[in-house]
């Protein structure tokens, strides 16, 4: 599999604002709950190992650039991740 660099590139981002999103979706999706330690709330540098994965953190760009310049983003991104991690085919990402 990829590693961060290239997985940033594949998605068309930098590596930080790659470690963004793995925090974000490692806050709201199952596929990264070991990306995050549960004490220090801090990224435990798991590599990514799947095709899935990198589709989840695409998605996550996407909800972050759907979102960009609205009032409350953060909830809206939260609700949209947390319908994609439950499998809810009515997301539009």
């Amino acid at each position: 599999m990829p590693n961060r660099k290239e997985v940033a590139e594949q998605i068309g981002v930098g590596e930080r604002q790659l470690q963004r999103y793995l925090k974000l979706a490692s806050q709201h999706l199952n596929v990264f709950s070991n990306f995050i330690d549960s004490e220090t709330g801090k990224l435990t540098g798991m590599p990514i190992e799947s095709d899935e994965q990198i589709e989840k953190l695409n998605m996550v760009r996407s909800l972050v650039v759907k979102y960009r310049n609205f009032k409350g983003k953060a909830k809206m991104i939260q609700l949209e991740l947390e319908a994609i991690n439950q499998g809810d085919s009515n997301s539009n990402v």
